[in-house]
């Protein structure tokens, strides 16, 4: 099971853009016949301080001239954009509902979209997917995606006025599931997590095979080091994430090792939390295996917290593992911008 059909279907050339809440990344793959997919371009710019607040786009202009500043090469400013939502933006519900004919399958989704959302069903988006095949009697397992109009339009507008086409706004989390289906070969039993720890949110997905068992996210990243640092040592917004980071003139200070120690453990705690839901609610094999990807994955001793708290392996997960690339290895926060130009391989 691919979760691939969100938002927007039918689009040919799609560039993956993932506009995050401190950079904007792009990444432009092509499809080769027989061969693998070739990552032909990738770039991250930083956005202006301010920009984008609390998931919310504050200066509409600045962001759509740091998108546009990405695009240098014509030819690739021709194809159109994925992107998508954070998971904070949406609402995704596991429904089970009885074994419809398929024609009636819309029309009960709605009707468990109105339960949600009493008096706004015409201010959201909303698609879902069966993720599960027909078996006698059994329940279907349908995955509702839900996301309010205005932040849909908000993202779009910046895109167009960046000069670009808008096609395709998917969510994170979704996107996420599909990357670590094209990277890594996993058993139809193994169980592992896959973490993307961004600057504002971290994503938790809980896989089995190809099937996304749980995803949730939390409000925690790497902004929450930058806060700290401030705090500590008067550094202004645009410098104190940097100053935590392995080479940054805070990193070897004791005062920078106990601000990241606090603060690994108080994520991996939260981490924990999901993880003993996860195992309480869900009839399965324990987790086997972390794999981490964002700017943050590389926050010095958050991969050791991790596996010392959680009793578990944690790897990298490398975007272009599967791809063939002019790029010997890309940032670990590429990983939505890869995983959005992919989108369009992997829905064939």
């Amino acid at each position: 099971m691919g979760i691939r059909e969100y938002f927007g279907a039918g689009i040919e050339n799609l560039v993956g853009l993932d506009v995050g809440s401190s950079s904007v990344k792009v990444a432009v793959i092509s499809s080769r016949g027989g061969k693998n997919p070739r990552l032909e371009y990738y770039r991250r710019q930083i956005l202006p301080p301010g920009s984008i607040v609390e998931n919310s786009i504050h200066n509409k202009h600045l962001v759509a001239q740091t998108i546009e500043n990405l695009f240098p090469v014509k030819r690739f400013r021709r194809h159109r954009i994925a992107t998508a939502l954070s998971s904070d933006s949406v609402i995704l519900k596991k429904l089970l509902l009885p074994n419809h004919r398929d024609a009636e399958i819309p029309s009960s989704v709605r009707w468990e979209i109105a339960q949600q959302f009493p008096g706004e069903l015409d201010e959201m988006n909303c698609d879902y997917s069966v993720l599960n095949e027909r078996r006698g009697d059994r329940p279907l397992e349908i995955l509702l995606v839900a996301a309010r109009k205005e932040k849909i339009a908000e993202l779009n507008e910046v895109i167009r006025m960046a000069g670009l086409k808008p096609a395709v706004v998917d969510v994170d989390a979704l996107v996420l599931h599909n990357l670590y289906l094209f990277t890594h070969d996993s058993s139809e039993t193994e169980v592992e997590a896959v973490l993307n720890v961004g600057a504002r949110i971290t994503n938790v997905n809980i896989l089995r095979g190809d099937s996304l068992l749980l995803t949730r996210y939390l409000l925690a990243g790497g902004n929450r080091y930058d806060q700290h640092v401030q705090e500590q040592s008067g550094l202004p917004s645009i410098q104190a994430f940097s100053c935590v980071g392995p080479e940054g003139p805070f990193a070897l200070s004791d005062r920078a090792n106990a601000i990241r120690d606090t603060i690994n453990r108080s994520l991996a705690l939260e981490i924990k939390k999901i993880f003993t839901y996860f195992k309480t609610t869900f009839n399965t094999p324990r987790i086997e295996a972390i794999r981490m990807c964002g700017g943050g994955s590389h926050i010095p001793g958050l991969p050791e917290s991790l596996s010392q708290l959680l009793e578990l392996p944690v790897y990298t997960l490398d975007p272009i593992g599967n791809l063939d690339s002019k790029y010997v290895s890309t940032e670990a926060n590429s990983a939505l911008a890869i995983g959005l130009a992919l989108r369009l391989l992997l829905r064939k």
